[in-house]
Order: structure tokens, then sequence, then C-alpha cells
């Protein structure tokens, strides 16, 4: 059973991934609502552990992957912890969750698999954060502009290899 991977990321108009520790403040309710109704469509959720720290993921509506060499715990009661590398962890997710899986951790997580994943959601936001410089225009060169929709000052790219 081959995986089907994809990536939801929101970044700030100056290239930020993140403020004060969190993607929180740079993403907006229109990108919540929307990410929100993306998580239904996959069979399992993946992050890193440092996401894990700096995200408030209590509740997924699917089982959620924490990959991470120091965590014990989570208090996300579908969560699991796993000590693997994220390609290790795609071919267990298959077996264990089925083969739709959306990655939502960030740039050390996600540029490890960019050559396995399927389909980008991104979300361009009007806000900045403390961490400028992410290009995604390079980040992303394999990939092709799917769609685009542009409201109230944010552009919501659907990006496909």
């Amino acid at each position: 059973m081959d995986a089907h991977i994809e990536l939801s990321l929101v970044i700030g108009a100056d290239g930020s991934l993140t403020k004060n520790g969190s993607s929180r403040e740079i993403s907006s309710t229109t990108d919540r609502q929307r990410f929100l109704a993306l998580r239904r469509e996959f069979d399992v959720i993946m992050i890193g552990g440092g996401t894990a720290r700096s995200e408030p993921y209590e509740k997924t509506p699917v089982p959620l992957i924490v990959l991470s060499r120091s965590l014990t715990k989570h208090t996300n009661p579908k969560a699991v912890l796993w000590q693997s590398s994220p390609r290790e962890a795609i071919a267990r997710a298959v077996k264990e969750f089925g083969p739709h899986i959306l990655i939502e951790g960030g740039p050390r997580l996600f540029r490890e698999l960019l050559p396995v994943m399927r389909r980008i959601h991104l979300t361009i936001t009007d806000k900045s954060g403390d961490t400028p410089g992410f290009n995604w225009k390079e980040e992303f060169l394999d990939f092709s502009q799917e769609s685009k929709v542009e409201r109230e000052g944010e552009i919501f790219l659907t990006l496909t290899k």
C-alpha cells in the first residue's frame, strides 16, 4: 500500500513560520477553519516533538503521531509517540492507520518527506512572525500550483507534484 502524504503549512507575510514559538499567532480564523476541515480527510496526522511542545494538539479528528526522542506522553488521547525517523514512521503509519497521512510538523520533519510528498496546502497570511526568511518558492520547487484563492489579505495555495 503506497502512502499518500500531504503537508499543511501556514506562513507569515515575512516568511515566518511562527511567532512566540507558535504558528497560531500568524494564522487566522479562515486558515484554522480550512486546516481543521482538511484534517478530516486523512487517516492520521504526523508532527514532530517541537510542534507537539509548542502547538495545541489536545484534540484531533484522527490519530496523531508524534515523532520525538524525548517526549514520553501527550495530552491528546489519540496520540502515539514514536522514536523513529520520518521515513520509518510513514511506513509504520500506513500499516497501522492507513495511507492518507497529513504532515503538520515544522521544516525538520517536512523537508525529509518532501521527496515522497504529493500535495502541499499552503496559507500565506498578512501577519508577520518572529522567524522570518522561509522561502517557500525555493523550498517547494518540485511542486506546481494546483489552485489559488485570495481572501481578506490571505493567499491559500494548493501545490502538487
